[in-house]
């Protein structure tokens, strides 16, 4: 800041004299403002005392929120939903640098190709008409929309439950809804290729998927009889179709290993349509190829006990190299478990029964509804019900060797958690059976056992531990004891 100065004054020197308005024309624009403040103020004064607008029930349905973005694999194109609470919906794909959207009215799961030349998407109902089919008992089907991103031609595709574009982009897999008569049987799958009109159809098909490896298609078949059932892999490229298994069972599950030629599926071991629960594993390697090979599971010979059977619960999952898949098993239900487990409720979160209710059905007399609940119980009833069905669904972790057949049990018991870390080299199971108290109170503490998935030893790694996490690799396990990592 600069210092003040002072100028001494000798008495020779004037003040400089107030400047005079010279003009009509000045004194109009010093009085316009100083008046002018006073209309800004009556104006404003009026303004208030305007009535403001209020929102209405029709305007609150117009507010809009977004939902589901997802982004094209080379960036450039954007697809997102808007939904009103008018419970109306929009889709929305548009280039991300500019140009207005491509507007689609109750569309929904939105999916791009993989060389982003086409975006697909489902098509709803509006709430009302769905609602009214429901009452009416009327099938409810949805749509399917398909875009060329480039040219915005656009097409529909009616009474569609699920589509999938192949790896390469070039290929768009249509399936359609099963008839409720015959039970079990398959719907048409038609498969696209896109920017042709070339199209091909494959009739009762229940389940398929797409290889990593070349646009090889896997799909199971099922007539809804006793035979005709099946699995067969259809080559887009050459157009060759290989049936790999034909029986009157139940296919379940198909799984291409990434990035390979090799395909794993479920064989139920009894007929379709049956209430059997236990399945067969089939393994076929170098789908197409001159080598291919094809090998069964069998758990008697692969050393699983005589109590457990394969179930379907669990999908196949390979390894990355295909030497081994990773399955579920589970006891093997019988008549004496059944009625154990269905009258009792035990402390391992089975779902206990209400035996008033029970009770009452066998009288067909309406009673009050009574829950008993255990001090051993680590869920409440109404947890171990809302999880009967998830615990219904729950299976033991194996791994197995394809070259040796031999079965590899990582989980031990069906309440507990396990995992098969990346590389495929070990397993690791959290088990929380020790600690009952902090688990029902929220205070959970669990040791942390390994498998080595090429001997079957299993080693205890630590005791009670709050929380534990696997390394990326697979190598390591990480894990907070309540004071330290």
């Amino acid at each position: 800041m600069l210092p003040a100065q002072t100028v001494p004054y000798d008495g020779s020197r004037r003040q400089p004299a107030t400047p005079r308005l010279k003009s009509r024309t000045a004194v109009a624009m010093r009085v316009a403002a100083l008046i002018a403040p006073v209309f800004c103020m009556s104006a404003a004064c009026i303004a208030q005392a305007q009535p403001k607008p209020l929102l209405t029930a029709a305007d609150y349905g117009k507010f809009e929120y977004l939902t589901e973005s997802t982004l094209s694999p080379d960036g450039r194109w954007l697809s997102h939903g808007i939904d009103r609470v008018n419970d109306t919906s929009d889709l929305h794909i548009r280039r991300v640098t500019s140009g207005p959207p491509h507007v689609v009215r109750w569309g929904s799961a939105p999916s791009f190709s993989a060389n982003s030349r086409w975006a697909t998407w489902a098509i709803g109902l509006p709430p009302d008409e769905r609602e009214r089919m429901e009452r009416e008992k009327k099938p409810v089907r949805l749509a399917t929309g398909l875009l060329e991103l480039v040219t915005g031609r656009e097409r529909r595709f009616d009474i569609v439950k699920s589509r999938s574009f192949d790896p390469s982009g070039r290929y768009l897999a249509l399936h359609g809804y099963a008839p409720d008569e015959p039970k079990g049987k398959g719907a048409d799958l038609r498969i696209l290729r896109l920017g042709s009109s070339d199209e091909i159809t494959f009739g009762n098909v229940v389940e398929y998927a797409w290889s990593d490896a070349g646009s090889m298609l896997a799909f199971t078949v099922a007539a809804g009889t006793a035979a005709g059932n099946g699995v067969q892999v259809y080559d887009m490229s050459s157009g060759r179709l290989f049936p790999l298994d034909a029986s009157g069972m139940t296919y379940r599950g198909l799984t291409w290993r990434k990035e390979g030629r090799d395909l794993a599926v479920l064989r139920s071991t009894g007929p379709a349509g049956g209430t059997g629960t236990s399945f067969t594993l089939l393994a076929f390697s170098s789908v197409g190829g001159t080598g291919s090979t094809a090998r069964t599971l069998e758990l008697k010979t692969a050393g699983v006990a005589d109590t457990l059977e394969l179930t379907e619960f669990q999908r196949p999952r390979w390894s990355p190299e295909g030497n081994r898949i990773v399955i579920g098993l589970r006891p093997v239900p019988t008549t004496a478990r059944a009625t154990n487990s269905a009258s009792r409720g035990d402390s391992t979160g089975k779902p206990a029964i209400d035996s008033a209710r029970a009770i009452a059905s066998s009288r067909d007399t309406a009673l009050p509804g009574v829950q008993i609940w255990h001090s051993l119980d680590v869920l409440i009833v109404p947890q171990q019900q809302s999880r009967a069905v998830a615990t219904g669904r729950r299976t033991l972790l194996a791994v197995w060797e394809l070259a040796t057949n031999r079965v590899v049990q990582v989980s031990s018991d069906l309440a507990e958690n396990a995992t098969v870390l990346e590389g495929f080299r070990y397993g690791v199971e959290r088990r929380t059976a020790r600690y009952p108290f902090g688990a029902k109170f929220g205070r959970r503490y669990l040791d942390i056992q390994s498998v080595d998935l090429t001997t079957g030893v299993r080693t205890a790694v630590v005791d009670s531990v709050r929380y534990s996490w696997d390394s990326g690799a697979g190598h390591y396990v990480l894990w907070y004891d309540g004071r330290d990592f």
